[in-house]
């Protein structure tokens, strides 16, 4: 079995399409999978997310626009998994898809529909988005974010508990849907040799 964790920004493109890539790869080699989607709301996001779309880095109201939208998401998207991590998932990845594939802006209506799109009961979410337990939660994610080392999305820590090495775990930072896709080639042959590889690294 894999435990991988997904670290991603919720409004994110190339976050999608990991997220799809990783998903299709398991169902294909039949692995049986649990997954943690986690959504990063920090300074790293916010300037992975101006950089990788072309903006301005110095327009100071774009930057706090793009900020709010991501603490928004992060904390809708943290409320949904309350209501299941299937739904929770498919909130996220069906938001993403919104923004990054039809070009709607972040708001509350999108949320709204998104939510409805995927059977969330919207004032159920809007009650635990505001509560103090999504903060901690939020927060939660953020330290283990930091434990890894992340400081940018994607990224994904892999422990695969059907080897000896299932006492540490695998982290891909950063890379391309081809390049994914060839770590988890060799992942699956348990070819630990791609460790030397500056994107992937054993956790301890």
């Amino acid at each position: 079995m894999w435990e991988i964790f997904i670290f991603v920004n919720p409004i994110g493109n190339r976050c999608l399409k990991t997220e799809k890539t990783i998903i299709q790869f398991t169902q294909q080699h039949k692995i049986n999978a649990h997954f943690k989607f986690v959504a990063l709301n920090n300074v790293y996001a916010v300037d992975d997310y101006i950089l990788r779309n072309h903006l301005d880095i110095h327009n100071i109201a774009l930057r706090n626009q793009i900020t709010r939208s991501i603490h928004q998401a992060t904390l809708y998207y943290t409320a949904a998994t309350f209501q299941g991590n299937r739904k929770g998932r498919n909130f996220l990845m069906l938001l993403q898809d919104e923004i990054n594939l039809k070009h709607y802006k972040f708001s509350t209506e999108l949320v709204r529909f998104v939510a409805r799109k995927v059977g969330l009961d919207w004032p159920t979410l809007v009650q635990d988005k505001n509560s103090q337990l999504i903060s901690s939660q939020c927060q939660l994610d953020r330290n283990k974010a930091a434990q890894f080392e992340i400081n940018a999305t994607p990224a994904i820590v892999i422990y695969d508990y059907s080897n000896h090495l299932y006492e540490q775990g695998v982290l891909i930072k950063s890379c391309s849907p081809p390049q994914l896709l060839s770590y988890l080639n060799k992942l699956v042959k348990q070819d630990y040799q791609i460790l030397r590889n500056q994107q992937l690294h054993m956790l301890e």
